[in-house]
C-alpha cells in the first residue's frame, strides 16, 4: 500500500496534504483561544452532562449539542491547553482536504481534484477554521463525508449497503453539528430524491428516515433554541443583516481579496478547457454539477433571505459547509492535464495562496495574538517594567476568560473586567478618581472611553492592536505620544472660520482680545450642532466618528454632548456623554467627547448624523472649539474576515 501511495502520480496530492498540514500545525503551541472558543471552554466546566445540555447548550448557546458535548468529555480527559483542544479540529481540517480530493477525482478528474484540494489546503478560510475549536471545520468534514456517500448512493453502480448506513450516520451528525450543516444535510437528502434510481428509492428513503431517527433526541434542544431569537441585532444580538453584495465579498474573501489569486484560479480552469480537448463528460457528470450548484445556491439563498427578512444568521463561517460544492462545481470544468502541467498549476496557486495568506492577509500575525491572552501579556509586561503596585488594568470581556489566562500565566495583574458595556461615563469617572497608580492598561475601549481615561493618564506608554482588540497602556508620566495621534480631522471650527455643516447663532460669537468663542447661556438649550449626511463622511465599516468640544467654565457644567443618527424622520441611534464626567479641575480648558461607531448600515443614503450640545440645565459657558474627527486606530480589527 505504501509503495502504491508513493507512486509518482500521487506526489501532487501528497504535496498538498503536506502543505495543508504545515500551515495548520505551524507554531502549534503558540495558538491562542478566540472569544468563541473561550465561551465554549467555559461551558465545559459544568458538573454533569445534563448541566452541559441544559445550561451550556440550550440556554447559553445557539448551536446543536455535538461539539459542546465532545469538548466536555475531551477536556475532562486531555485538559484545556490550547493546542490540545484544537488538535482534533486541525486533524478534521486536514481530513477535509483529502476527502474533497477523493470526491473530485472519482467523479471528475485528478486535475479538478487537485485544484479543489489546493483551495482547501492553503486558503485562510479553511486554515483559520481548522485551528478554531468550534463546529465549523468539524461540520466541513462531516458535510464532505455526507456528500461523498450521497454521490456514491446516487451514481455508483458498485454500491454496497454499508454506504447507505454511512450516509445516514453522516447526515445525522451534520444536523447535530451546526444548524447550517443541518440545512446542508437536509438539502442533500431532498436533492438526492430527485436523482435516486427507482430500484434504490426504498433504501434511500430508509436512509433519510434513519438520519432523522438518529437526530430525534435532539429535537427538544432545537425547538428550545428556535424560541431564543438568535444572534441577530433585531433580537438584541450582535449580527446585522447581510448587505446585497454579500456573495461577492464572500468570493473575494475566499481568494484573500486578491485579484491575482482569483484570476489565476479561474484562468487555469478556462485554459485547460480551451486548450485541452479530452472531454470525457457524461450525463452523470452534469447531474453531479447540478447537485453541487443546487446545494450551495440553496444554502446561500435560504441563509441570505432568512437573514434579511427574519433574523440575521448568515456569515462567512456558516457557508463553509456548502463551500466545497461551489469549488467542486467550478473545478469540474477543468480538463485533465498531464503531470507536468498539474504541478505547474498547483505550484502557482500554492505560491500565490501562501504569499497572500502570510503577507497580504497577515494571517499568522493575527491568529497568534488573540484579545484575552494579549490583555494579560501586556499587563504582565508593564508590571515587570514598572512594578505591580503602579499598574491597574480594565478589560472588556468576561471574567472567566481573563481568569483563564491569569491562571495560565500565573499573572499578578490587578484588573477589573467590564461585561456587556455595563459601565457608563459616570462609572468610569468614579474608578479613575480613586486610582493611585501611574499606569492604566485598557483593553478594547472605544475612543471616548480612552479619551476620558486620558484626562487622568494623558500619555501613551504602549499600544498593541490585533484582530478584535486594541490595548493601550496610558500613563501619568510624560512620553512623546498621546491620543491626539489617533485623530484624523474632518471638520473643525474655532469660530474664526466656520465650515459648512455647523449650525449656530452668529450673535453668540464673541471676539474677546483676539480670542473668539461661542457664548452659551441660560437662553440656549441647544446652542450649536453639526449635521451631515453619513455617506458624505466617506467612512469605512469599523472606523469611528469622534466629536470633541473644548470649552471654558468657572464651575463644572451638567450639560451633554449628544449624537443622533436619523433617517426619514426616525431615530436610528442616539448616544450622549455628560460634561460633568469629563471635567478636569486641573485644566483651564475642558474637553468633552462622543464617539459613533461606523457599522455596516452607517453610510446608507438616508442616514444623517446630528451632533449637538444640550444645555439641559440652562448654564453659562464658553465653547472655544468644536471638531469632528475620524478615528481609525486599528486596521486589523476585522482582519481575519475583512480586507484591509
Amino acid at each position: 500500500m505504501l509503495k502504491t501511495l508513493l507512486q509518482k502520480n500521487n506526489y501532487p496530492i501528497l504535496f498538498l496534504i503536506a502543505i495543508a498540514t504545515i500551515l495548520r500545525f505551524y507554531h502549534l503551541f503558540e495558538l491562542e483561544y478566540t472569544y468563541d472558543e473561550l465561551s465554549a471552554l467555559n461551558r465545559t466546566e459544568y458538573d454533569s452532562l445534563s448541566e452541559v445540555i441544559d445550561k451550556g447548550v440550550m440556554k447559553l448557546d445557539t448551536h446543536p449539542a455535538l461539539v459542546q458535548v465532545f469538548l466536555y468529555f475531551y477536556c475532562k480527559f486531555f485538559g484545556t491547553a490550547e493546542w490540545i483542544v484544537k488538535l482534533p479540529f486541525i486533524v478534521a481540517g486536514i481530513g477535509s482536504v483529502f476527502i474533497v480530493y477523493q470526491i473530485a477525482k472519482k467523479w471528475f478528474n485528478e486535475t479538478a481534484a487537485l485544484l479543489t484540494t489546493t483551495m482547501l489546503a492553503c486558503t485562510q478560510y479553511y486554515v483559520f477554521y481548522s485551528v478554531t475549536a468550534r463546529p465549523y471545520i468539524s461540520g466541513l468534514l462531516l458535510s464532505l463525508l455526507a456528500l461523498k456517500y450521497l454521490l456514491d448512493v446516487l451514481f455508483d453502480d458498485t454500491l454496497n449497503k454499508r454506504k447507505y448506513v454511512l450516509l445516514s450516520v453522516f447526515l445525522a451528525l451534520c444536523a447535530l453539528n451546526h444548524h447550517f450543516s443541518m440545512m446542508f444535510a437536509a438539502l442533500c437528502g431532498i436533492v438526492g430524491l430527485l436523482f435516486i434510481s427507482k430500484k434504490n428509492a426504498l433504501y434511500y428513503l430508509l436512509t433519510c428516515i434513519g438520519a432523522v431517527i438518529i437526530y430525534s433526541p435532539h429535537f427538544p434542544i432545537l425547538l428550545y433554541q428556535l424560541k431564543m431569537g438568535g444572534i441577530g441585532s433585531q433580537s438584541g444580538g450582535w449580527l446585522n443583516p447581510p448587505e446585497n453584495n454579500f456573495i461577492i465579498q464572500y468570493i473575494f474573501y475566499l481568494f484573500h481579496y486578491s485579484f491575482t489569486f482569483l484570476i489565476a484560479f479561474v484562468g487555469i480552469i478556462i485554459s485547460s478547457s480551451l486548450f485541452i480537448k479530452t472531454n470525457h463528460q457524461t450525463s452523470t457528470t452534469n447531474k453531479i454539477r447540478i447537485i453541487l450548484l443546487a446545494i450551495f445556491t440553496l444554502c446561500f439563498l435560504i441563509g441570505f433571505f432568512y437573514s434579511q427578512k427574519v433574523n440575521p444568521v448568515i456569515q462567512y463561517s456558516t457557508l463553509i459547509f456548502a463551500s466545497p460544492c461551489l469549488l467542486l462545481f467550478v473545478c469540474s470544468y477543468a480538463q485533465e492535464l498531464n503531470l507536468k502541467l498539474k504541478w505547474t498549476a498547483i505550484a502557482a496557486l500554492v505560491i500565490i495562496g501562501i504569499t497572500t495568506l502570510v503577507v497580504k492577509r497577515k494571517y499568522y500575525e493575527l491568529i497568534f495574538n488573540q484579545p484575552f491572552d494579549t490583555y494579560l501579556q501586556v499587563a504582565d509586561k508593564t508590571i515587570k517594567e514598572k512594578g505591580n503596585y503602579d499598574v491597574y488594568s480594565i478589560f472588556k470581556g468576561e471574567q472567566w476568560f481573563l481568569d483563564y489566562y491569569k491562571r495560565k500565566y500565573h499573572s499578578t495583574a490587578n484588573y477589573k473586567v467590564i461585561e456587556n458595556e455595563a459601565l457608563n461615563s459616570t462609572d468610569y469617572k468614579s474608578i479613575y478618581d480613586t486610582l493611585k497608580t501611574n499606569y492604566l492598561t485598557l483593553g478594547d475601549f472605544n475612543p471616548w472611553q480612552l479619551l476620558q481615561a486620558s484626562i487622568y493618564f494623558p500619555y501613551i506608554y504602549q499600544k498593541t492592536i490585533g484582530y478584535n482588540y486594541e490595548v493601550y497602556v496610558l500613563t501619568k508620566n510624560p512620553t512623546t505620544q498621546n491620543l491626539d495621534r489617533e485623530k484624523i480631522k474632518i471638520k473643525s471650527t474655532d469660530f474664526s472660520n466656520i465650515p459648512e455643516g455647523f449650525n449656530y447663532n452668529k450673535e453668540l460669537i464673541v471676539n474677546d482680545n483676539h480670542l473668539k468663542y461661542y457664548k452659551v447661556d441660560s437662553l440656549n438649550e441647544f446652542p450649536i450642532s453639526f449635521k451631515i449626511k453619513n455617506k458624505d463622511l466617506s467612512c469605512k465599516e469599523g472606523e469611528t466618528i469622534l466629536a470633541e468640544i473644548s470649552y471654558q467654565s468657572k464651575k463644572p457644567i451638567k450639560g451633554q454632548l449628544c449624537a443622533s443618527t436619523d433617517a426619514n424622520k426616525q431615530n436610528i441611534h442616539w448616544t450622549a456623554n455628560k460634561m460633568l464626567d469629563f471635567y478636569n479641575s486641573k485644566s483651564n480648558i475642558q474637553k468633552l467627547y462622543i464617539s459613533i461607531y461606523v457599522g455596516p448600515k452607517f453610510s446608507y443614503p438616508d442616514n444623517e448624523l446630528n451632533i449637538f450640545v444640550w444645555n439641559d440645565q440652562k448654564e453659562t459657558f464658553k465653547i472655544i472649539d468644536f471638531s469632528i474627527y475620524k478615528w481609525n486606530n486599528n486596521p486589523y480589527r476585522y482582519g481575519l474576515l475583512s480586507d484591509f
